[in-house]
């Protein structure tokens, strides 16, 4: 039920501001507030309930549209109301939870459908619908009812009279009599609210359910006058003053002549007849107790005035027009109320220190247009908002700070606040161009600080000091000008950043970055080639995307360049790929442009005098092409001014001072260049310069060390030394070796040769030879002549002369053209010895002798030449077969294999081999086995016969034309033996104990799978552990067991056999099956099925179905129990 306008009416009311959150939508409201109580506010625009928002629950607001991120939402919570003579329509639902004093006429279609706590007090009211009011219900005037009021159990009251359907002595509640004339005794109205009504129901005397109150009501809900207890009279008023009389409303009085009234009254009304000298024609007399006079209040029919000391204060005067100390009127369109006063003058609004004040500006008498406008002060947080058009656009908080646009919490003294879009203009009307417009002035108390300053031509000026000299300026061109009033030309340029001082600190342009990361300042110089600003469009091959240019004051302006730094586009551009170049330029002595010096190229090669196009770094001496892949030094040979012409020789050297000034410098390298050769030569090779007397390489092992570690050196002699500074002398006795590696570990002293060819050529070690005496020749060697050699030598304690091997490569026949016959030889030293001694020859015809001796009379390509010794049945000297697999492979051992071609053409495939092999890893006691493989046809070769230390295995079948017979090698005769054969389609063993006429069968199969013979199941306990009884149970699971019949599939077994499906019996009792599904892809070498399929353990099955006969046994002992027991009764 709404109850006029909260911000404009508003009693006991609660601000409550909050920022929000991206995306929130659900506030709550601190202390609560009561439904429909309560105004709600976004960046100062007030809401409408239900449709931008839901506030059902007392405590939280749902926005129906989420807020942004610090958003200003406030809650303006009213949890008391005062309305004077609201007129409300028909309204919804719902529950008043305090107190509603409405001093006015309440009508319509009101259905109240309960109002549970509080006092509701009206001086009218007219219920068409529904009240069910379980508090307390004060009508001072009417009360009309459309139907019926019930009073307890029994008792209506409607049109027609009071409907007593109980008995009923004693009337608590109103009575009305009619045709009584005469009433003797007393009556005695024992209610809290006692009423007496005159003409049915017009006029009531009630005591207003206020103790020894009488209380005068004219339409039966209207009260006009009340007698307190006090003795106070009270006219269209409640409320006690501690008045004698208390008229709220107009006052009439009219009287012949004038009465003086007696001392100390404190109102007179009095009627003038001239007596007193004013013309007004009436008073309104207060008597003054102090001062014993008269103060009056002239009322005619112009007019009102109040005076105080004879002094007019206040008058209202015929247009309703309010002049407090003043008789004239204020301006036109502002003079319904002036204020005056010589001195200081205002007007103060005195509200409650939690409540609000405030002046409101309207155009309506209801409705939102009511408090259209406002200035409120806020005594609780202590702030002045300012309304327009029913929302919030100014604020000025308790410190002084100024919101606006519905900022409700300004961080500085003004904070300008909209959704979209927040500014603030400064306007004025002049036109000149040079003239000001206004700006902010920055003080500190009275000294100047600074001042930015705008012109009407658009030119911004900064100031700053306490004298506000201009320091920036941006002009209408939009350049900023630092040092300067006016935009200077240079270089043809009016730029757009202009840096000005009186000395190089005040001309210093610093960028400076302290963010905590490896992150520096930047200066970024772009291009593109749109024509307009925010553009994106490529740019092209050759264009220059920025200079840096240097100029000076040449004696008429600043044009003339001294030198420029340029970066141009260098390559074909595209998405992320801007390739660049950047080229530095200087001015000659004379000249009047620049000169390009030195460009680096977007390969990131660098050019001097010139662009770079054969190596990294080009560097010309007087604008030749470079040819080298580094720097290029040097100039015409033997010419002074480092000419550089096309076809003549060139040289140059790079040197460092010697150790005596006096001396030459020594030469790092020189070269040559000319017609026939190009010679670089490194530590010499001039007459200008003193040589090496050797060459150092150095590395170091990373990036911080100092000096380094000598690698490579080249001593004077000539000898090439790895490793080491000095030569060895030490080793090979009577060898001078030109080239030397030493080391201090095997990764130190080696050589690699590494071919990296896309061929089949291998990377070349090559040990020759001549007869020719000296360098360059070529004279034929003869047989038995060494080509090369490769010696093993080691430290004796006394040098390294001794040999432990060698490899060596004698001429093996009769040289010739393109004809050099060779053999290898393989020496060792043995022990005890300090020269080698041949163990392998591989001669040139390729039969390969291991030994000394190359006698050959079967004509053998490997011949093995040694002592044969058989220790303990062990063959040494001979041949021996190893494998190379680790220690721990059960089956290593040696092998050797037996191949053949299948043609001329064909390759050598293994088709047999004998392995002696390890037979266990358990121990170190090396038991072997011997193993016999052969190649299937168009296989893999598979193992045959194993033969192991205490038997032997067939891998697949025996043949023999008789039984298979067994003979016993312990020492019995070996007549005692058994056999295996196949007679009449069945398979039978049999055993014998004498000779042969003493065979006895001992099991046979049929073709038909029948098996005879005794078949035992071991079941001793002693091989048994973990021994426990069946659980119960296996009556149920045996109830699940199906018992089948069935035929196989194999047409070599009988038909129609009885038994399980072991894949059930497995869903059943699953620790009876063993072995795997029956899987006809499982074959073996040959392409046999292999897969055997589940089998079902009879023995389990049978203690399961002994198990459940058990359990059946004893539940049939059980039922005989019961029926014996049955019976017996």
């Amino acid at each position: 039920m709404p109850l006029g306008n909260p911000i404009r009416k508003q009693n006991e009311s609660r601000i409550i501001s909050v920022l929000a959150t991206e995306g929130q939508s659900v506030f709550t409201v601190e202390g609560g507030y009561i439904i429909n109580q309560i105004s709600v506010f976004r960046n100062g625009v007030r809401l409408s309930n239900s449709e931008d928002f839901t506030a059902g629950d007392g405590s939280t607001v749902t926005l129906n549209n989420e807020a942004n991120i610090d958003d200003r939402i406030e809650f303006h919570v009213f949890d008391r109301f005062t309305v004077n003579n609201a007129i409300v329509g028909a309204a919804s639902s719902q529950t008043i939870s305090g107190d509603v004093v409405i001093n006015g006429k309440i009508f319509g279609n009101l259905d109240v459908p309960s109002i549970n706590t509080g006092i509701v007090t009206a001086t009218e009211l007219d219920l068409n619908g529904k009240g069910d009011i379980s508090g307390d219900l004060n009508v001072t005037g009417v009360t009309t009812v459309g139907k019926q009021i019930h009073v307890g159990t029994g008792v209506s009251i409607a049109a027609g009279g009071i409907n007593v359907t109980a008995g009923v002595s004693t009337f608590a509640g109103s009575i009305s009599v009619t045709g009584i004339s005469t009433l003797n005794g007393n009556i005695f109205l024992n209610q809290s609210d006692p009423k007496i009504f005159f003409n049915d129901g017009g006029s009531m005397i009630s005591n207003a359910n206020v103790a020894n109150t009488l209380a005068f009501f004219s339409d039966g809900s209207t009260e006009r006058a009340r007698i307190t207890s006090g003795g106070e009279f009270l006219i269209g008023t409640t409320t006690d003053a501690n008045i004698k009389l208390d008229v709220e409303g107009s006052v009439r009085a009219k009287a012949a002549a004038y009465v003086a009234p007696a001392s100390g009254t404190g109102l007179e009304l009095y009627y003038a007849t001239g007596t007193l000298s004013d013309t007004p024609s009436s008073y309104l007399l207060s008597y003054d107790r102090d001062s014993s006079a008269y103060k009056k209040l002239n009322i005619d029919a112009s007019e009102h005035k109040i005076r105080t000391s004879g002094t007019e204060r206040l008058r209202i005067d015929t247009s309703g027009r309010v002049l407090i100390g003043t008789t004239t009127e204020g301006a036109a369109d502002a003079d319904n109320l002036t204020i005056a006063d010589s001195g200081s003058c205002g007007i103060t609004i005195r509200s409650g220190t939690s409540a609000a004040g405030g002046l409101y500006f309207s155009d309506a008498t209801s409705g939102a247009a009511e408090s259209d406008g406002a200035i409120l002060y806020n005594h609780s947080s202590k702030f002045m908002a300012f309304y327009a058009n029913e929302s919030e656009r100014m604020r000025i908080t308790s410190d002084g700070k100024i919101g606006i646009g519905g900022e409700s919490s300004p961080e500085y003294k003004v904070t300008v606040y909209d959704a979209e879009y927040s500014g603030v203009t400064i306007k004025t009307n002049r036109n000149n161009s040079t003239s000001n417009i206004g700006g902010l002035h920055f003080k500190s108390r009275t000294t100047n600080v600074a001042y930015i300053q705008s012109l009407v031509d658009g030119t911004i000026k900064f100031r700053n000091s306490s004298s506000l000299t201009e320091k920036l300026r941006i002009d209408t061109g939009g350049r900023v000008i630092v040092g300067h009033t006016a935009a200077l030309t240079v270089a043809g340029h009016q730029g757009h950043l202009q840096l000005n001082g009186d000395d190089y600190n005040q001309a210093t342009f610093q960028i400076v970055s302290n963010e905590a990361n490896s992150n520096g300042s930047y200066i970024h110089l772009s291009k593109q080639r749109s024509g307009s600003a925010g553009g994106t469009t490529i740019v092209q091959n050759g264009d220059s995307i920025g200079k840096i240019r240097f100029t000076a004051a040449d004696g008429t302006n600043l044009d003339s360049r001294a030198g420029e730094i340029e970066v141009a586009i260098d390559g074909t551009p595209g998405v992320n790929d801007t390739p660049g170049r950047m080229i530095l330029s200087t001015t000659a002595d004379g000249a009047q442009s620049t000169t390009e010096r030195m460009r680096i190229d977007s390969k990131g090669r660098i050019g001097i005098q010139g662009a770079a196009t054969k190596g990294v770094l080009d560097v010309r001496a007087s604008g030749g092409a470079a040819d080298q892949l580094t720097a290029v030094f040097g100039a015409n040979e033997g010419q002074a001014g480092g000419s550089l012409s096309d076809n003549a020789d060139k040289g140059g050297r790079v040197g460092l001072y010697h150790y005596d000034l006096d001396e030459e410098p020594f030469g790092l390298f020189t070269y040559g260049s000319s017609s026939s050769a190009n010679t670089l030569n490194f530590g010499g090779g001039t007459s200008l310069m003193n040589a090496s007397t050797s060459i150092g390489f150095y590395t170091a092992a990373n990036t911080t060390t100092t000096n380094g570690t000598k690698r490579m050196t080249i001593d004077s002699s000539g000898k090439l030394l790895i490793g080491s500074n000095t030569h060895n002398s030490t080793i090979a006795s009577g060898v001078g070796s030109q080239l030397q590696i030493e080391g201090t570990s095997y990764l130190t002293s080696g050589i690699s040769l590494i071919n990296n060819q896309n061929s089949t050529d291998p990377a070349f070690l090559v040990l020759g030879k001549s007869r020719a005496g000296s360098n360059g020749g070529t004279t034929i060697v003869q047989n038995s002549d060494r080509l090369g050699a490769i010696r093993f030598a080691g430290a004796d304690g006394t040098d390294l002369h001794s040999y432990g091997a060698e490899i060596a490569c004698i001429v093996n026949g009769t040289p010739g053209g393109n004809d050099m016959p060779g053999q290898l030889i393989f020496a060792t030293t043995p022990d005890g010895s300090a020269s080698p001694t041949t163990r392998l020859q591989i001669q040139a015809d390729g039969k390969i002798f291991a030994g000394n001796d190359t006698t050959n009379q079967d004509a053998n390509v490997f011949v093995i030449v040694g002592d044969k010794n058989v220790p303990s049945g062990i063959v040494q000297g001979q041949l021996a077969v190893a494998d190379n697999s680790a220690y721990n492979v059960s089956d290593n051992g040696g092998g050797i294999g037996f191949q053949a071609k299948f043609n001329s053409g064909g390759a050598y495939t293994q088709m047999a081999s004998i392995q002696g092999n390890k037979a266990s890893n358990g121990d170190g006691n090396y038991e072997g086995y011997f193993s016999v493989r052969v190649r299937h046809h168009n296989s893999t070769s598979n193992e045959k016969l194993r033969i192991r230390v205490s038997d032997s295995i067939f891998r697949t079948s025996i043949s023999t034309e008789q039984e298979l017979n067994m003979v016993r090698d312990d020492g019995t005769p070996q007549s005692k033996y058994m056999d295996i054969g196949f007679l009449n389609n069945s398979f039978f063993i049999r055993r014998t104990n004498g000779g042969d006429g003493g065979h006895a069968v001992v099991m046979s199969i049929t073709s038909s799978g029948t098996i005879s013979g005794t078949l035992n199941n071991t079941s001793d306990e002693k091989l048994k552990e973990n021994i426990a009884s069946v659980s119960d149970g296996s009556l149920a699971l045996v109830k699940q067991l199906r018992p089948v019949t069935f035929d196989w599939k194999d047409s070599t077994f009988e038909n129609n056999q009885t038994g399980f499906i072991a894949q059930e019996v497995k869903t059943v009792i699953p620790n009876l099956i063993s072995g795997e599904e029956y899987d006809e892809t499982k074959v073996n070498e040959k392409g046999q099925i292999i897969s055997t399929g589940y089998s079902i353990s009879n023995v389990g099955l049978v203690a399961h179905l002994t198990k459940a006969l058990q359990e059946l046994s004893a539940k049939n002992d059980a039922l005989e129990a019961r029926i014996a027991a049955l019976e017996g009764s």
